[in-house]
């Protein structure tokens, strides 16, 4: 199994860091996400005109019809910038999608091809998305979708989304509404990381369509595995940028004449936040070849990966805030930004705690 990044993966993740960079990075998700109302079209236009948004849109459905391989590259560079739109959501309701089949499936996919914006309200009964006391959402018979889910990233600020409901029978099914069609209301609640605006969402007799054909259970748990990689990933991407940012510091600012960077505690401690990277690299992408390829112990490498972002996350984003000192807190700094998103990204869709079980689960039944 090779876990380095072929060429052409490469130069995939240099055309959107490429882009991002040039449309003013870490500054436009200040002005857009943080001082602004979270939404940015156009920006989301020129996501869309190079083909970042219908990436794993299936060729004969008009898109560039890549792999789960590239979904983690493409989130690796979206965390890296700190991109505050849904387009990891959106590759991932894509490959939903395309592997089942009917119109509402087609539909979607012609959609995200001409540039929808696509989120994700599903995995309401794990930790960091919705509270105990929730119900989560019921369909009826006639299609119609009824309660709440809470945390929904970007909410009305995508044009679909993709809701996880229970059905009479007590299966689980997916559905596709409109972020604007009647019965749906949302409302945005308060979140640390305001890069990824996030709301709860209200459905009284909202009109869906179901985009899978009976019992989902299935095909959502595969989602939510998706995500949680490309949560990592984009874990990982953040902490990169934070040791470039931290070596960068420590290189420029001088104390009694010497440049910080030059104490052995300061050298060793950004050797460490670089290690911590690398084992962070090496699990996402083992994880995420295990997707790509089916493999029979691919929920085991999704968890590790969610692991190996976890508190190597963490201790990347406070070894950069401690090493900038005093001005890592402020305002003016970028790096508390970026601790931001990895503390939410470690949180969402099963903790470390939840994701330790799965790997002990994991082991005990194959009598390791």
């Amino acid at each position: 199994m090779n876990l380095e990044l072929s060429d052409e993966q490469e130069h995939l993740g240099e055309g959107l860091r490429g882009l991002l960079d040039g449309s003013g990075g870490v500054r436009r998700v200040r002005s857009h996400a943080y001082e602004g109302d979270g939404s940015d079209p156009e920006l989301w236009s020129q996501l869309v005109e190079n083909g970042w948004s219908s990436a794993m849109v299936p060729e004969s459905a008009g898109g560039l019809g890549l792999g789960f391989e590239e979904a983690a590259v493409i989130a690796i560079e979206s965390g890296r910038d700190l991109l505050h739109l849904p387009l990891c959501e959106t590759l991932l309701a894509t490959r939903a999608a395309a592997r089942t089949s009917g119109p509402a499936a087609q539909e979607l996919l012609e959609a995200i091809a001409e540039g929808a914006r696509i989120t994700i309200a599903a995995g309401s009964a794990l930790s960091g998305l919705n509270d105990a006391a929730d119900d989560g959402v019921r369909a009826g018979a006639d299609g119609r979708l009824d309660g709440r889910l809470r945390s929904v990233a970007f909410g009305p600020l995508a044009d679909r989304c993709l809701v996880e409901a229970q059905r009479a029978d007590g299966t689980r099914g997916l559905f596709v509404v409109h972020c604007e069609a009647a019965g749906v209301s949302w409302s945005e609640r308060g979140a640390m990381d305001l890069s990824v605006r996030r709301y709860d969402l209200d459905l009284e007799g909202a009109q869906a369509v179901a985009l899978i054909d009976g019992d989902a259970s299935a095909a959502i748990e595969g989602l939510l595995d998706e995500w949680r990689v490309l949560l990592a990933a984009q874990t990982e991407g953040a902490c990169r940028h934070m040791v470039e940012l931290t070596a960068d510091y420590v290189k420029k600012r001088e104390q009694f004449g010497r440049p910080v960077g030059s104490n052995q505690a300061i050298k060793v401690r950004v050797a460490e936040m670089g290690a911590a990277v690398e084992r962070m690299r090496a699990a996402i992408y083992l994880a995420a070849l295990a997707v790509q390829d089916g493999h029979p112990e691919r929920e085991l490498a999704v968890a590790m990966a969610k692991i190996e972002s976890a508190t190597p996350g963490s201790f990347v984003a406070t070894q950069a805030i401690h090493t900038h000192g005093a001005i890592g807190y402020t305002w003016e700094q970028d790096v508390h930004l970026f601790a931001k998103r990895v503390k939410s990204n470690e949180l969402l869709l099963g903790a470390e705690s939840e994701m330790l079980g799965r790997v002990a689960d994991a082991v005990l039944e194959g009598g390791a």
